[in-house]
């Protein structure tokens, strides 16, 4: 059976690939977006809810601080935490969903595998496209005698799922998403341990940034641990004890936040001449071009983003829209 054409087949429905869909359509264009997991993706899934959680935990915070005006306040409860975060991200996805019904962009679920630089397969059907957009983002890094169990070891995609708040954690990783997510567990009464190999917490950041937010986790009781590595852990009846350079931690769970990767492993780019660099990003230009003249890469997924610190879905809609 022949494949069915499109003018531009996405892999992606992340805010990269829904951006270049959104505006394709409306110049005319007949356009497939192949999506493997939730609408969005990480966009919601990881930054809108982490977002979510951030900025309903520090509402709470400001009222506390001021508990000498309003009274005491009750303990932040997890899972009304969950519930409010829940409703926002909803609401997000069905904005978008019913969006892309009044732009009429087609949307297929499964795992996109390519065939040759031109056809892609998902499941059993088969479909080309006269050009191609790989938006397919990242995934997080997994270190390499750890298993994801979603109990005692977790990413920040398990993080935000969670049913009940750990009565502690420890966060491996001070960037921007261990340290959000270190602020969200401390409000809700979590003992937090904030660990990273490097110096300081948020080591892109402007060191005047740095210490304000190093000070903040001191006052808020945030135990950080700079150059400090990690070694190797034990499971405990008691949850985890973790061994690392400056000594050992027992929590009830670990949270990975040692970065992301991308998202290619299964996409069979070896079928289509794109090239990757040695860390497997899909090489771009300052267009989002790769080396093959009708495939692009948006966000995420291109080596141009993480190493100038742009994983960013503002950055990934507007490549989308390029």
């Amino acid at each position: 059976m022949k494949p069915k054409h499109y003018d531009v087949l996405i892999i992606g429905g992340g805010p990269g690939g829904i951006s270049a869909a959104s505006k394709l359509v409306l110049q005319g264009k007949n356009v497939l977006i192949i999506n493997d997991g939730p609408l969005m993706g990480y966009g919601i899934e990881g930054a809108f809810k982490s977002k979510a959680g951030y900025e309903l935990t520090r509402e709470y915070l400001h009222v506390k601080y001021r508990e000498d005006v309003f009274g005491p306040l009750p303990a932040l409860n997890f899972s009304r935490l969950k519930n409010g975060i829940e409703q926002s991200a909803a609401s997000l996805t069905s904005m978008l969903e019913n969006r892309l019904q009044r732009l009429k962009v087609k949307l297929i679920r499964g795992q996109a595998t390519f065939k040759d630089p031109h056809n892609i397969i998902v499941g059993k059907k088969e479909f080309s496209g006269e050009h191609i957009i790989i938006a397919t983002g990242t995934r997080p890094r997994i270190l390499p005698n750890m298993t994801i169990d979603g109990k005692t070891i977790i990413t920040s995609d398990e993080a935000i799922n969670l049913t009940n708040s750990p009565k502690s954690i420890l966060i491996l990783g001070a960037g921007v998403i261990g340290c959000e997510f270190a602020s969200i567990f401390n409000a809700v009464g979590t003992e937090v341990h904030l660990v990273d190999s490097k110096d300081h917490i948020m080591s892109n950041e402007d060191p005047d940034v740095r210490e304000f937010l190093k000070n903040a986790f001191d006052a808020m009781g945030i135990n950080v641990i700079p150059s400090s590595r990690y070694q190797t852990h034990d499971p405990c009846d008691d949850g985890i004890r973790t061994i690392l350079s400056t000594g050992e931690i027992m929590t009830e769970m670990v949270m990975l936040a040692v970065g992301r990767i991308p998202s290619s492993k299964n996409l069979n780019l070896e079928a289509t001449g794109v090239k990757v660099d040695d860390r497997n990003y899909i090489e771009i230009d300052e267009n989002t071009c790769t080396n093959v003249p009708h495939i692009f890469a948006v966000g995420d997924i291109g080596n141009r983003n993480v190493p100038s610190d742009l994983s960013l879905v503002h950055v990934a809609e507007a490549e989308g829209r390029c």
